[in-house]
């Protein structure tokens, strides 16, 4: 037997037949209640003939919450309940981090007309009044979105309705502005994100060092611009840019090469161009990984310099680690 639709198109929810589902963990279904109560349900849950489940189990448990005993239902024609199941949580795609940074920046812009651009939510009745009256008729208030019973700041409640931190949300507007505002340096980088090929943090932390880079090469050169003394960026392979500099011209080299493996013998060019380059009483203050010390000083020695001190940074979290081996 089949229970007909009631005439708004809702069934009770107790009617509905819910079969043994692979998903079992349902997530934080809150959001998905204020969601319901501010805009109703989108998208009814999809039943076949017979009222059993294909899906939409999340949007009932939250019906339930709310306390209501009847949802709107869409009925198909499938037997086999795990099929439905399978294509309504696979064929799906999430919002792009450029979409969603469009879709908050529209959802931000309404939510703060409509609570007065407080920062906190507040009821702008002047602008219910408006909404009601343009419809017609006092039943659109159903429409309108209650903010009333948010609680604390725009942003912190669009990102728990987006189901993302806001952490994460605020990266994704810098990713997004940096691509439109410098295309050539970061737009390859958005898209990056966008097809999940990189994370969030490390593209937001690969364009603050970019910026922080550029920010040193302009200060650079309007010290060049503004000083009395002569002052060059040379910006290239090292071994190269060093053949510009004459002999016994430098009195401090302060640099921080490479830790891995690979980068050691770097060294050794390093020491021959200090010894060439720096002048009487001159220093070469260099960092090195700790298990690379001996052959470092074994390079320095060797071209001619002469080891005086070690000077040791203490490192916290992640960094406090020896990766050669695998020490923390």
């Amino acid at each position: 037997m089949v229970n007909q639709h009631s005439k708004d198109g809702e069934i009770p929810i107790d009617s509905i037949i819910i079969r043994d589902r692979t998903r079992k963990d349902f997530g934080d279904i809150n959001p998905l209640v204020e969601s319901i109560s501010l805009v109703g349900l989108l998208q009814p849950v999809v039943i076949n003939e017979n009222n059993e489940l294909i899906e939409g189990q999340r949007r009932i448990k939250a019906y339930e919450q709310l306390g209501r005993t009847e949802i709107p239902v869409y009925r198909v024609k499938l037997e086999q309940i795990i099929l439905g199941e399978f294509h309504a949580n696979t064929n799906r795609k999430d919002f792009t981090s450029t979409e969603r940074v469009k879709i908050i920046a529209a959802v931000e812009e309404y939510f703060r007309e409509y609570s007065r651009n407080v920062g906190r939510p507040r009821r702008n009745q002047k602008l219910d009044e408006t909404i009601i009256k343009n419809n017609g008729d006092k039943e659109s208030e159903n429409n309108v979105v209650n903010l009333t019973t948010f609680s604390g700041r725009i942003k912190d409640n669009i990102s728990r309705y987006f189901g993302i931190s806001r952490n994460t949300l605020e990266k994704e507007k810098e990713i997004v502005g940096a691509a439109e505002q410098d295309p050539e340096s970061f737009n390859e980088l958005r898209e990056k994100v966008d097809l999940k090929k990189i994370s969030v943090d490390k593209a937001f932390h690969e364009i603050q060092k970019q910026r922080k880079k550029a920010r040193i090469l302009e200060s650079v050169r309007n010290m060049s611009n503004t000083s009395s003394n002569s002052l060059s960026l040379l910006n290239g392979d090292f071994r190269e840019q060093s053949r510009t500099i004459p002999n016994d011209s430098i009195d401090l080299i302060f640099t921080d090469p490479p830790y891995a493996t690979e980068f050691v013998p770097l060294y050794r060019d390093l020491a021959v161009i200090a010894y060439n380059t720096l002048r009487p009483g001159g220093s070469l203050v260099t960092y090195v990984g700790h298990s690379a010390i001996p052959k470092v000083i074994e390079f320095m020695e060797g071209a001619g310099l002469t080891y005086w001190w070690p000077i040791a940074i203490i490192l916290s979290g992640s960094f406090a680690r020896n990766f050669l081996g695998r020490l923390q």
